[in-house]
């Protein structure tokens, strides 16, 4: 494992402006905050989610898989941690780390419910079957601000899309920063990209179910919502901090630190 050096306040700053933290290694609950997680298993408690180890360190294992992506296994966040997640207009810090067992399209970490509230946001794992709608391709890892009606007659706007390809069977380290209008992604601790929106939109509409009053849940591995594609593969501590904007030196600390959801 990498040796960090704490640099004074670096990334005690960071610490301290989480709001959650699931680190998924032998449950869902929250080490920061009380906003435990629920297993939400689709064919019975721990058979298509699960703990265990996965490339040499512990996550939550989701079954996944294209055949059965139309069911709801999961881990549902509960409606108290949906406001963590919703920056409006501000600043906000997303941080995991994923191990898919395939490069198809899958959901990571999602609000959107189809089946019920076409309004959300999603990290989606993209591949070149989708590249006939945003002219790009690959296993990119993209963030969706999906709206309704949507702003590119499809799914809504791409607010960050990396061109740094995640690949099967491997760790990679995903970290959504928004700075007010300015919103960057990284990938394994390198920014692969970032966009200055002169209208300083929200990370989620008005009719998100991150709204205030809202029954929907955020889904780890999974849409929510009674559809979902579910996601193949490992997924690991999941941080939020609403409010605080890491730097790059942050998130390049935060993935130095592993994926064995060290104490920081």
């Amino acid at each position: 494992m990498p040796i960090i050096f704490k640099i004074d306040n670096i990334i005690d700053n960071l610490v301290s402006a989480i709001n959650s933290r699931w680190k998924l290694e032998a449950n869902a609950d929250d080490s920061v905050g009380s906003n435990d997680g629920t297993v939400v298993s689709a064919t019975g408690a721990g058979t298509d989610v699960s703990f265990g180890t996965a490339g040499g360190t512990s996550a939550a294992i989701f079954a996944g898989g294209q055949a059965n992506q139309h069911v709801n296994g999961k881990i549902s966040l509960p409606t108290a941690a949906t406001d963590d997640f919703n920056f409006e207009y501000g600043s906000g810090t997303i941080s995991f780390w994923v191990r898919p067992a395939s490069t198809s399209a899958f959901y990571m970490l999602s609000d959107y419910a189809p089946s019920s509230d076409p309004d959300g946001f999603a990290f989606w794992q993209a591949t070149d079957y989708y590249s006939y709608k945003y002219d790009e391709e690959g296993a990119d890892v993209r963030l969706l601000l999906i709206s309704s009606p949507s702003t590119d007659s499809i799914t809504g706007s791409v607010i960050v899309a990396s061109n740094t390809r995640i690949s099967a069977n491997n760790w990679s380290h995903i970290c959504y920063v928004k700075n007010n209008n300015v919103s960057t992604m990284y990938i394994n601790g390198e920014p692969v990209e970032q966009k200055v929106w002169n209208d300083n939109r929200p990370f989620v509409s008005s009719a998100s179910s991150l709204v205030p009053g809202s029954t929907r849940n955020v889904g780890v591995g999974s849409q929510t919502g009674t559809l979902g594609q579910r996601y193949p593969g490992a997924i690991k501590d999941v941080i939020v901090a609403k409010g605080y904007a890491a730097s790059s030196l942050q998130v390049k600390q935060l993935y130095l630190a592993g994926n064995e959801a060290p104490d920081l």
